[in-house]
């Protein structure tokens, strides 16, 4: 969380008229914009800086603060950091994978979904030869992959269903562990199952 409010806060600092950042920005406006080229003064942005400062010095993110600041040295160029980084945590999602015995995760589902979402696969799943020869653009939300996004979300919620309930009411696994095997068996695959 505080690893966002510093990236607001660096955000908010680059539109405050004559600091460094704000100079930097409008120099990469003029030389690489493409819509916007020049930043017109934004009323009550030193307001939400601060507002946004006293967020972040709150006593309860003493700790993260100095682990933020450790890690980026108080430096706004440094500042593009993930949360799992702080306290000497993984620099990258599949690294936290791997941290957390997650790695088939990342691997199947995470990575997938990532280049969907991110449009990093547009030349193997999105852009196609439609029927007339041209090219053509297969839709975002694809019907096709429906039924296998129902079942991922239902079994995702059943394995975080599974860990809350082993950190709070573990005395009822065995009887969770029964029931989960019965709706496996009877909704996992519904097409197999014969219609009465």
């Amino acid at each position: 969380m505080l690893v966002d409010y510093y990236r607001k806060l660096n955000y908010y600092k680059q539109l405050i008229p004559n600091t460094i950042e704000n100079k930097n920005l409008l120099e990469g406006l003029k030389k690489h914009g493409f819509i916007i080229s020049n930043l017109s003064p934004i009323k009550d942005i030193i307001r939400a800086y601060k507002n946004q400062e006293s967020l972040i010095n709150m006593p309860q993110y003493k700790e993260a603060r100095i682990e933020y600041l450790k890690l980026t040295g108080n430096n706004t160029k440094n500042a593009d950091i993930k949360w799992y980084s702080l306290f000497e945590g993984p620099k990258s999602v599949k690294w936290l994978a791997m941290r957390i015995n997650r790695f088939d995760l990342h691997e199947f589902y995470y990575k997938i979904w990532s280049n969907q979402t991110h449009g990093t696969d547009l030349s193997t799943k999105v852009l196609i030869s439609g029927d007339d020869g041209n090219g053509a653009v297969v839709q975002l939300r694809n019907m096709e992959e429906a039924q296998s996004i129902a079942e991922l979300t239902i079994m995702f919620s059943l394995v975080i269903f599974n860990l809350m309930m082993s950190k709070t009411i573990s005395m009822h696994k065995k009887e969770y562990a029964e029931w989960f095997l019965w709706y496996r068996d009877k909704h996992r695959n519904p097409i197999a199952q014969p219609i009465k």
